[in-house]
């Protein structure tokens, strides 16, 4: 016997056997064996058939797994972006506000300076005021007064050279006195 006539009586002989019932009145399993195809190979679900699940060859495997792990790195690398967009966005925010802040302290820091350095400047004009009239009224102030005041007197009586380099001279040296509190000595 030829393989042909073998391998058709097989399937024959496993036709009949699947669609006889057992003796307990119960249908066959049926054969689990594949049938051969034109290509050699039984089909089923180790060689790519219709139970396998796949759908693709080796190759196309690959691409499959290069596609998806591009798709996930972009979705992380898109999902960074916009969480640093956002960051940054609030980030200006809050730096706006602090800068904001920032200036009206600085604002309020300058006018406290000014009106601080103003009220020193009227305390140092007040006490310059208090030190001239005590001086004014010291002996040392009221006896250079009254020379300038002498020779005053002396220069409208009479107008001479000396006259007037004496008034220039005391009256100077009360108003120096007035002033520092010396008395240049000429």
């Amino acid at each position: 016997m030829s393989e042909s006539e073998r391998s058709a009586g097989d399937r024959d002989r496993r036709a009949q056997r699947r669609s006889k019932p057992t003796e307990k009145g119960h249908k066959a399993i049926p054969d689990l064996e594949a049938e051969p195809v034109e290509s050699g190979r039984p089909e089923g679900p180790r060689n790519g058939g219709p139970g396998s699940g796949r759908a693709f060859s080796g190759g196309q495997w690959i691409v499959l797994w290069l596609v998806i792990t591009l798709g996930v790195a972009a979705g992380h690398l898109l999902s960074n972006l916009i969480t640093s967009v956002a960051v940054a966005h609030q980030m200006r925010i809050v730096m706006s506000d602090l800068a904001k802040g920032f200036g009206q302290v600085a604002t309020d820091a300058r006018q406290e300076v000014k009106q601080a350095q103003q009220e020193v400047q009227q305390a140092a004009k007040r006490r310059d005021a208090e030190r001239r009239a005590r001086r004014r009224e010291s002996d040392r102030g009221q006896s250079l007064a009254r020379q300038c005041q002498d020779w005053r007197a002396a220069r409208e009586e009479m107008d001479s050279f000396t006259t007037r380099k004496n008034t220039e001279k005391y009256c100077g040296a009360y108003r120096e006195y007035i002033q520092t509190g010396r008395v240049s000595t000429d």
